[in-house]
């Protein structure tokens, strides 16, 4: 190969790119790239990644930083991270979520799928083109992760408040006149209840702690649209007037001594039912299991439209040749 002028990268050389570079016109050419092909050239040539290595360093910290807004519903920041550099929706990292699931290798859509966080992936198809957004669903779909392709952790909610209402259904003295193992019943039904939002995406807990709407609006559940932004709220009342976010999850608290409520109620609440009544329980089953088919229903739409956008694509391409 020809060697390289001299005037420009210093003592001529018979390998391109080699590692007796002068540094410094490099580093000149390399103002006019962005970060993202600062990247890609690190990658491509074992001399480029010396010089550029550190915006592979940066890259894989931006991308881990991404995906901890993604699984903790920081939608905004999550945005504008992606918005600066689109090119981080094709990367698969490690992402590790409120509860603690370990994804070795995923990229941020695909966790938004396995979530059921609607909100999430809607604002990422902004920057993402339906077809690589449609192979990256078959790919979860197809393969899976260690938690499986989608997470059932949103209707093991639904059973556990079912659970407790049934019992306390049928089990429930109208004269408050009750036994104590029903009692005792009741209260591991409710903690059990609490076990189980532990281990919610953060979107439901979103939909708990929304800071503007209850689980009751003209006495039915909420519609769960896409089209009001979801607040990422995760505060919640405790007695006496005190609030508590919801995370970091604690080893007391939530599923230990207490669960999530909403029903028609100004905010969420977390309580420790010392006194077993049914209270709004009944609502939150009714909009947990609402939220549920609405989420299913959702990603089943997300696939037609996807594979809608596509067709269109290739009909498109067909007609102008």
């Amino acid at each position: 190969m020809k060697t390289i002028r001299p005037w420009l990268f210093g003592p001529p050389t018979n390998t391109f790119f080699s590692n007796e570079l002068n540094t410094d016109p490099i580093n000149y050419l390399a103002t006019f790239l962005t970060d993202t092909d600062k990247k890609h050239l690190a990658k491509s040539h074992h001399a480029c990644f010396s010089l550029f290595n550190s915006y592979i360093q940066t890259a894989n910290k931006t991308a881990w930083t991404l995906g901890c807004h993604v699984a903790e519903g920081e939608q905004d920041q999550a945005e504008a991270l992606i918005k600066n550099d689109p090119s981080l929706l094709f990367e698969e990292i490690k992402i590790t979520d409120n509860y603690g699931n370990f994804f070795p290798k995923i990229t941020v859509f695909q966790y938004a799928l396995w979530a059921y966080d609607a909100h999430m992936w809607t604002m990422i198809l902004k920057y993402l083109d339906p077809q690589i957004a449609l192979q990256q669903l078959n790919d979860l779909e197809m393969n899976g992760t260690i938690h499986g392709a989608h997470t059932t952790a949103i209707d093991k909610l639904v059973q556990a408040i079912n659970k407790y209402v049934d019992y306390y259904t049928n089990k429930m003295d109208w004269n408050y006149d009750i036994p104590e193992p029903v009692s005792n019943e009741l209260r591991a039904l409710w903690y059990e209840v609490g076990k189980v939002q532990r281990s919610q995406p953060v979107h439901v807990i979103n939909e708990y702690c929304h800071p503007h709407r209850a689980f009751k609006v003209n006495g039915h559940p909420p519609s769960f649209s896409l089209d009001e932004k979801l607040p990422r709220s995760t505060h919640t009342n405790l007695f006496q007037g005190e609030y508590k976010d919801v995370y970091p999850l604690q080893n007391k608290g939530l599923g230990y001594n207490s669960a999530l409520t909403r029903g028609d109620a100004n905010s969420a609440w977390m309580l420790h039912r010392s006194r077993i009544d049914l209270g709004d329980t009944d609502m939150d089953l009714a909009a947990i299991s609402h939220l549920w088919e609405v989420r299913q229903a959702q990603l089943k739409q997300l696939r037609l439209d996807l594979e809608l956008a596509v067709r269109s694509r290739k009909t498109s391409r067909c007609v102008l040749f």
